[in-house]
């Protein structure tokens, strides 16, 4: 069938795309994702963490843990294309509460799969704590929360989730 011919030509035409280039996004929101919620309740090992967190967080920061969608500071990056897969060897997002430090590969055809380190922000950081003591020995010097994280799926179902052997 015709459609089915241009489905695999246009294939074959998105893993053969290389170049390099920047990547630029002004004001880019991961759409129904938020991804501290998400992070906190993939940390298994603390039962009912996520819920203890929220029952005493200030207002101001239960709210963040509500949204729906996750919204970043506008960026640019340099990256390169090889075989229809992106490759982020330096990927900075930075949300207002959370900073993401991350590189790895998306695929134009969906694929993800990236490694990032999530930094609350120090007040944040104090508040999870405040909240959940055991999270203090995953604090820097700076009392910035630090998590490894491991991104990956296939779009529009993309996990994100935190290295629990670290944790």
């Amino acid at each position: 069938p015709p459609a089915l011919r241009c489905a695999t030509r246009a294939k074959r035409l998105m893993s053969s795309l290389s170049g390099q280039g920047t990547l630029s996004l002004r004001d880019p929101v991961l759409v129904n994702l938020n991804v501290l919620r998400e992070v906190f309740q993939k940390l298994s090992m603390l039962p009912g963490l996520l819920q203890r967190l929220q029952s005493r967080l200030p207002e101001e920061y239960q709210q963040k843990f509500e949204a729906r969608d996750t919204v970043f500071e506008s960026f640019e990056t340099p990256l390169r294309m090889d075989g229809g897969v992106i490759h982020l060897d330096r990927l900075p997002l930075r949300a207002d509460t959370f900073a993401l430090e991350s590189s790895g590969i998306v695929a134009l055809q969906g694929g993800v799969n990236i490694r990032s380190t999530l930094s609350t922000d120090p007040a944040l950081s104090q508040a999870l704590i405040s909240s959940v003591n055991e999270l203090q020995h995953l604090t820097d010097a700076e009392g910035r929360m630090q998590l490894p994280l491991v991104i990956q799926g296939q779009a529009p179902r993309i996990a994100v989730l935190p290295d629990v052997g670290y944790v």
